[in-house]
């Protein structure tokens, strides 16, 4: 079990400065989860719990999810990376009918299947708390996205929707247009990398954002053109001299600084490498748009640089990590590249 004594007395004491508890990537296990949980069920300060990629399976998830029936005052629970499966996916679903804090949950590749996504469906019209849930990389499928549908029709709390790389298809992807024509509180569905290259299911997606700008549907891409835009909009102010560009880029880049939950999407975790891919289409985004006037190439990416800061030094970690799954020569050398 790698939670220490000192951690857990922490959190049974109510340390009011243990507001955040990062343990992913840890061995964790069930039984190191299941003594997270009992410390955690009468704390009224920890807001943010990760333990993602700590080997922890269903009776961990169980645990947790007892804990959520008494606690009332966490709001991030990750725990993407593990394993807890469809028994786990139901313990926490039933908590969810309970508790109201619990803004976000992320349950990426957990090996969660129909039963799993079931169970959350049954728990959505209980919850209003829930703002953000994360499934990806997990077999939700067409059926999935049509129980889910169901589900968040009668839902007016989840603002985000993350169904990247989950088997979808044209169908899946359809139902899921269908559902913003009528659940109009949700703000992002993601639905990347389900080798959806429909022109008119995307289309459909982008007209959708256009109609309605209480239903963006956001991506990787989308987020970054959003700021490549704002950057250029400030370059081509004519009035503005040159020294002072890079103030005026600074002050951007931090009014846009990502969200924890951006952060999240944007980054994934060490072991899948997510994060080297989202440097290098920043590279390649940047590159292919300014190349021909290297003192604005240099001003943007120094620009981007500052902005990603936290991206980008998991990407440094990524290249150099073994166990990361590395993209394609030409992707790699990009991100590379860029880092410097």
């Amino acid at each position: 079990m790698s939670v220490s004594d000192q951690i857990l007395d922490k959190l049974r004491k109510n340390d009011k400065n243990l507001t955040e508890l990062s343990m992913s990537g840890n061995s964790v296990g069930d039984e190191g989860a299941q003594a997270l949980a009992k410390a955690i069920e009468s704390n009224i300060f920890l807001e943010s719990l990760e333990i993602g990629n700590s080997d922890i399976g269903s009776e961990g998830a169980k645990a947790l999810a007892k804990a959520l029936t008494k606690n009332q005052h966490l709001k991030t629970l990750y725990l993407r990376g593990n394993f807890i499966g469809d028994e786990g996916s139901k313990a926490l679903s039933d908590a969810l009918k309970i508790n109201n804090s619990l803004q976000h949950l992320y349950l990426g590749n957990n090996k969660i299947t129909i039963k799993g996504i079931n169970a959350f469906a049954e728990a959505f019209p209980f919850n209003s708390a829930l703002n953000t849930i994360y499934l990806r990389n997990n077999s939700v499928g067409d059926s999935g996205a049509q129980i889910l549908s169901d589900s968040l029709v009668k839902n007016c709390g989840l603002r985000v929707l993350n169904l990247a790389n989950v088997g979808l298809t044209k169908t899946g992807c359809e139902t899921l247009l269908n559902l913003l024509n009528i659940n109009t509180t949700l703000h992002s569905v993601v639905f990347e990398h389900n080798g959806v290259n429909d022109t008119e299911i995307i289309t459909a997606f982008e007209e959708k954002f256009k109609y309605n700008e209480s239903l963006p549907v956001v991506t990787s891409n989308n987020i970054v053109k959003k700021i490549v835009q704002h950057c250029e909009l400030q370059l081509e102010l004519d009035e503005t001299r040159e020294d002072q560009k890079q103030a005026i880029l600074d002050k951007i880049a931090q009014q846009c600084i990502l969200s924890r939950a951006e952060q999240y999407h944007w980054s994934g975790n060490n072991l899948q490498g997510n994060s080297i891919l989202c440097v290098a289409f920043l590279s390649r985004l940047i590159n292919g748009k300014y190349s021909n006037d290297s003192k604005k190439l240099e001003l943007i990416a120094s620009t981007f640089r500052k902005l990603f800061e936290a991206i980008i030094t998991r990407a440094k970690q990524d290249i150099t990590n073994p166990k990361t799954i590395k993209p394609r020569a030409e992707i790699l050398q990009m991100a590379q590249n860029f880092i410097g």
